[in-house]
């Protein structure tokens, strides 16, 4: 399986933060943000009910409200983010990424297939992914250079997809060039 292919089996709950806050729409504005700050966490998943999703709060939508003269006394569900798009534990990683492209969005409640909140799928947790998942790149492209000086030069053969050694872009048909892995795009340019 090449490195492209483990990425796309990641799933969200292999990459969601575990450490949430969650509070009822009834909850007060001064007690979510203490909850959200005692927790050291980003936001809160507002719940109805036997977890019924209702809205997500931050901590910023809390300054903002508080800023514009709304009292921390004041129930959390005049200020959260209401019709919330989530995204269920097992769903494909790339998926949800982009579902957070489509809406800019930079969370999504994680879910378990009983509808509860599991999770949080944040900005803050994939920036501490997004490198490791560029090391097991760079460790797949340093295993596939390996291979490659094994071959015999001067050959050209369109075999596998990868990272553009010339442009460092994602390509599925690389072409193999005494060695150097290269894009169609690079190929043409290099070599006419």
């Amino acid at each position: 399986m090449n490195t492209f292919e483990k990425i796309k089996e990641l799933k969200v709950k292999d990459v969601m933060d575990e450490k949430f806050v969650i509070n009822g729409v009834k909850d007060t504005i001064i007690d979510v943000s203490r909850d959200i700050t005692n927790l050291g966490a980003s936001e809160s998943i507002i719940v109805e009910g036997e977890g019924n999703v209702k809205g997500i709060v931050t901590l910023r939508d809390i300054v903002s409200a508080i800023g514009k003269g709304i009292s921390p006394k004041e129930h959390i569900e005049i200020i959260m983010t209401k019709n919330v798009i989530v995204a269920y534990e097992d769903d494909p990683l790339e998926d949800a990424l982009l579902k957070m492209a489509k809406y800019n969005i930079s969370r999504l409640p994680v879910l378990n297939n009983k509808k509860e909140v599991i999770g949080v799928l944040g900005e803050k947790k994939l920036l501490k992914v997004i490198p490791a998942l560029y090391e097991l790149l760079q460790e797949n492209l340093m295993e596939e250079r390996q291979d490659i000086s094994s071959q015999p030069s001067n050959e050209e053969s369109i075999t596998r997809e990868g990272i553009c050694e010339n442009c460092e872009q994602y390509s599925e048909e690389l072409i193999n060039v005494d060695g150097k892995w290269l894009c169609k795009e690079c190929y043409k340019e290099i070599y006419g």
